[in-house]
């Protein structure tokens, strides 16, 4: 794919296709410098595409490019201020910059847009209040998580670990085997329970 995207832009650099086939190859292969090259030139193509400045934008996070992202994302949002997974991304670079209150300010808009990913706001809406001590803020987010996505095992592990945290491990313990249930081979969910034994 990403030799025929590449002999394809040399003849004709100004089709997207060829573009988000090298971002997304790019993206799978943990090359996120480059992934940021191709959506800059899918920007160059169209300036105003929603979809390519996000993904930039998450490009950028994944390259620990956390300045450019936030202002790449309050740009966009200045224009698009209802676009959720913009307001998640900027919730996302802002917690790796350290304002854990402007994240979860973003991640609770993200969700007022009406974020398609629902578990994935919860999840990160809770590691913002775990970070802060507030454990039971967490724990409810984590239980959102849950309803959100029962099967993805990371929201039943940080569910327990906030419920560990607040001295409740019975309950803790339960979110842990969960956890397991859906993945046996993460370690960290049996050191989890082990310590909420």
């Amino acid at each position: 794919v990403v030799r025929n995207a590449e002999r394809y832009l040399a003849v004709n650099p100004l089709v997207p296709v060829p573009h988000r086939q090298l971002a997304a190859a790019s993206e799978a292969t943990g090359r996120p410098a480059d992934a940021v090259a191709s959506y800059q030139a899918l920007l160059r193509l169209d300036p105003a595409n929603p979809s390519y400045r996000t993904n930039l934008a998450l490009a950028l996070i994944n390259s620990n490019r956390m300045d450019d992202a936030v202002d790449l994302l309050r740009n966009l949002l200045q224009t698009q201020p209802k676009l959720a997974q913009a307001h998640h991304y900027l919730g996302i670079a802002l917690q790796a910059r350290g304002d854990t209150k402007g994240a979860i300010a973003a991640y609770e808009t993200a969700l007022d847009c009406g974020m398609e990913d629902r578990a994935a706001a919860h999840n990160n809406l809770g590691l913002a209040y775990g970070s802060l001590g507030n454990y039971d803020k967490a724990a409810t987010q984590f239980a959102r998580a849950i309803v959100a996505n029962p099967h993805e095992p990371a929201s039943y592990g940080n569910h327990g670990l906030m419920l560990m945290k607040q001295g409740k491990y019975k309950e803790a313990v339960e979110q842990f085997r969960r956890a397991l249930d859906i993945n046996p081979n993460a370690p960290e969910f049996y050191h989890g329970m082990a310590a909420a034994l």
